[in-house]
């Protein structure tokens, strides 16, 4: 995805969302070119970013219920938590807290928890042995620069979906 192309995500901040399950969702603009490597019914996602000038800054994990085909692409639910890796490869837990506090309320299921902290054992494990999008194999694409690609366009319909 290139920088300055549209996504959705739910605003202001899944913190702030309804007991009953539903979002209010906002159209925001990519501040990163990324490229995101997913294998279908995964629990996460891993995004490599690359800022505007085309520096690698690099990657984060999304940890979500596994991906679901719509009209438009996939659909999934963020579970809040994620990790952050940097270039270097030290990482660290982003919003971790707020996992717990969504099923105190009832937001995410409890099992749908202990499947992400699952999940992210696994992912821990990958980054700190530098294995798959974390090893050197993949250097070729983290030096690659996605400048040149211009931002994408939401498609027509899409929030009718």
């Amino acid at each position: 995805m290139p920088e300055g192309s549209p996504y959705i995500r739910p605003g202001p901040a899944p913190s702030t969302s309804k007991l009953d399950g539903s979002w209010d969702v906002i159209e925001r603009a990519a501040d990163w070119h990324t490229l995101i490597a997913h294998d279908l019914g995964a629990w996460c996602s891993t995004w490599l970013m690359w800022d505007s000038s085309g520096v690698f800054g690099g990657w984060y994990v999304d940890f979500h219920l596994p991906w679901r085909a719509s009209a438009l692409g996939y659909d999934t639910t963020s579970l809040a938590v994620d990790i952050v890796v940097g270039a270097g490869g030290d990482w660290a837990w982003k919003d971790r807290e707020e996992l717990d506090d969504l099923v105190e309320r009832g937001v995410v299921a409890d099992t749908d928890r202990a499947m992400a902290l699952r999940e992210a054992e696994g992912a821990i494990d990958v980054i700190e042995n530098r294995r798959g999008v974390f090893s050197d194999e993949w250097t070729w694409i983290r030096e690659t620069s996605l400048r040149s690609m211009a931002p994408l366009a939401m498609p027509a319909g899409w929030s009718e979906v």
